[in-house]
Protein backbone atom coordinates (compact mmCIF):
# COMPACT_ATOMS: atom_id res chain seq x y z
CA UNK A 1 0.00 0.00 0.00
CA UNK A 2 2.80 2.39 0.85
CA UNK A 3 4.37 2.01 -2.60
CA UNK A 4 1.07 2.74 -4.35
CA UNK A 5 0.57 5.85 -2.24
CA UNK A 6 4.06 7.08 -3.13
CA UNK A 7 3.39 6.49 -6.84
CA UNK A 8 0.12 8.43 -6.55
CA UNK A 9 1.97 11.35 -4.92
CA UNK A 10 4.55 11.39 -7.72
CA UNK A 11 1.85 11.38 -10.40
CA UNK A 12 -0.21 14.13 -8.77
CA UNK A 13 2.82 16.29 -8.09
CA UNK A 14 3.95 15.78 -11.70
CA UNK A 15 0.54 16.87 -12.94
CA UNK A 16 0.99 20.28 -11.37
CA UNK A 17 4.77 20.56 -11.27
CA UNK A 18 5.66 19.96 -14.91
CA UNK A 19 3.36 22.68 -16.33
CA UNK A 20 4.56 25.08 -13.65
CA UNK A 21 8.20 24.39 -14.45
CA UNK A 22 7.49 24.81 -18.15
CA UNK A 23 5.84 28.15 -17.42
CA UNK A 24 8.91 29.23 -15.45
CA UNK A 25 11.16 28.40 -18.39
CA UNK A 26 8.75 30.13 -20.78
CA UNK A 27 8.77 33.27 -18.66
CA UNK A 28 12.57 33.17 -18.63
CA UNK A 29 12.56 33.02 -22.43
CA UNK A 30 10.03 35.87 -22.49
CA UNK A 31 12.36 38.01 -20.39
CA UNK A 32 15.25 37.20 -22.74
CA UNK A 33 13.17 38.27 -25.74
CA UNK A 34 12.13 41.44 -23.91
CA UNK A 35 15.82 42.14 -23.32
CA UNK A 36 16.49 42.03 -27.05
CA UNK A 37 13.46 44.20 -27.83
CA UNK A 38 14.43 46.80 -25.24
CA UNK A 39 18.02 46.88 -26.48
CA UNK A 40 16.80 47.25 -30.07
CA UNK A 41 14.55 50.16 -29.09
CA UNK A 42 17.48 51.79 -27.32
CA UNK A 43 19.65 51.56 -30.43
CA UNK A 44 16.71 52.73 -32.54
CA UNK A 45 16.25 55.86 -30.40
CA UNK A 46 19.95 56.67 -30.00
CA UNK A 47 20.62 56.62 -33.74
CA UNK A 48 17.23 58.25 -34.48
CA UNK A 49 16.28 55.64 -37.07
CA UNK A 50 12.96 56.40 -38.77
CA UNK A 51 12.16 53.15 -40.57
CA UNK A 52 9.24 52.12 -38.38
CA UNK A 53 6.21 54.38 -38.46
CA UNK A 54 4.67 53.00 -35.25
CA UNK A 55 7.60 54.12 -33.06
CA UNK A 56 7.50 57.85 -32.34
CA UNK A 57 10.19 60.15 -33.65
CA UNK A 58 11.88 62.13 -30.88
CA UNK A 59 13.55 65.49 -31.09
CA UNK A 60 17.36 65.46 -31.15
CA UNK A 61 18.89 65.30 -27.70
CA UNK A 62 15.94 63.62 -26.04
CA UNK A 63 16.31 60.60 -28.29
CA UNK A 64 19.67 59.81 -26.64
CA UNK A 65 18.07 60.01 -23.20
CA UNK A 66 15.26 57.65 -24.19
CA UNK A 67 17.76 55.34 -25.89
CA UNK A 68 19.87 55.19 -22.73
CA UNK A 69 16.70 54.48 -20.76
CA UNK A 70 15.83 51.49 -22.94
CA UNK A 71 19.39 50.15 -22.89
CA UNK A 72 19.53 50.39 -19.08
CA UNK A 73 16.15 48.64 -18.96
CA UNK A 74 17.51 45.89 -21.22
CA UNK A 75 20.36 45.27 -18.76
CA UNK A 76 17.78 45.03 -15.98
CA UNK A 77 15.68 42.55 -17.98
CA UNK A 78 18.80 40.50 -18.75
CA UNK A 79 19.68 40.19 -15.07
CA UNK A 80 16.08 39.23 -14.25
CA UNK A 81 16.14 36.54 -16.95
CA UNK A 82 19.42 35.12 -15.60
CA UNK A 83 17.99 35.00 -12.07
CA UNK A 84 14.75 33.41 -13.25
CA UNK A 85 16.60 30.83 -15.34
CA UNK A 86 18.82 29.88 -12.38
CA UNK A 87 15.78 29.67 -10.13
CA UNK A 88 13.93 27.48 -12.65
CA UNK A 89 16.93 25.20 -13.13
CA UNK A 90 17.26 24.67 -9.37
CA UNK A 91 13.56 23.80 -9.12
CA UNK A 92 13.83 21.30 -11.97
CA UNK A 93 16.84 19.63 -10.36
CA UNK A 94 15.03 19.41 -7.01
CA UNK A 95 11.96 17.99 -8.72
CA UNK A 96 13.92 15.25 -10.47
CA UNK A 97 15.88 14.38 -7.33
CA UNK A 98 13.20 14.66 -4.63
CA UNK A 99 10.00 14.51 -6.71
CA UNK A 100 8.86 17.64 -4.94
CA UNK A 101 8.72 21.27 -5.94
CA UNK A 102 11.30 23.02 -3.85
CA UNK A 103 13.72 25.78 -4.49
CA UNK A 104 17.12 24.20 -4.47
CA UNK A 105 20.43 25.88 -3.88
CA UNK A 106 21.55 27.83 -6.88
CA UNK A 107 24.69 29.85 -7.24
CA UNK A 108 24.34 33.21 -8.89
CA UNK A 109 27.50 35.14 -9.67
CA UNK A 110 27.81 38.43 -7.86
CA UNK A 111 28.07 40.35 -11.11
CA UNK A 112 24.44 39.51 -11.94
CA UNK A 113 23.24 40.81 -8.58
CA UNK A 114 25.27 44.00 -9.04
CA UNK A 115 23.97 44.32 -12.60
CA UNK A 116 20.41 43.91 -11.32
CA UNK A 117 20.78 46.60 -8.64
CA UNK A 118 22.73 49.11 -10.72
CA UNK A 119 20.59 48.77 -13.84
CA UNK A 120 17.39 49.11 -11.79
CA UNK A 121 18.66 52.32 -10.17
CA UNK A 122 19.87 53.75 -13.49
CA UNK A 123 16.57 52.83 -15.18
CA UNK A 124 14.54 54.66 -12.54
CA UNK A 125 16.82 57.71 -12.64
CA UNK A 126 16.66 57.87 -16.45
CA UNK A 127 12.89 57.33 -16.43
CA UNK A 128 12.32 60.24 -14.05
CA UNK A 129 14.89 62.40 -15.83
CA UNK A 130 13.41 61.73 -19.27
CA UNK A 131 9.91 62.52 -18.01
CA UNK A 132 11.03 65.79 -16.41
CA UNK A 133 13.00 66.90 -19.47
CA UNK A 134 10.13 65.97 -21.80
CA UNK A 135 7.71 68.01 -19.67
CA UNK A 136 10.10 70.98 -19.62
CA UNK A 137 10.68 70.86 -23.39
CA UNK A 138 6.98 70.63 -24.29
CA UNK A 139 5.58 72.62 -21.40
CA UNK A 140 2.84 70.02 -20.87
CA UNK A 141 2.44 67.16 -18.41
CA UNK A 142 1.11 64.93 -21.16
CA UNK A 143 3.96 65.50 -23.58
CA UNK A 144 2.99 62.51 -25.74
CA UNK A 145 -0.07 64.49 -26.91
CA UNK A 146 2.13 67.44 -27.83
CA UNK A 147 4.38 65.23 -29.94
CA UNK A 148 1.32 63.34 -31.32
CA UNK A 149 2.63 59.90 -30.50
CA UNK A 150 -0.73 58.13 -30.40
CA UNK A 151 -2.62 59.88 -33.20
Amino acid sequence: MHKNKRMFEIITSSTYAVPMLLLLYASSILFMISTLVSWSLGVYFIFNITTFSFIPVLIPGINILYGALFIAFSFYLFSVSVKLFSFSKSMVMQFFVKKNLRIGHYVLKGIYTKLFNISLIITFILLILSFIISVIVTGEWEFWHYWQWFD
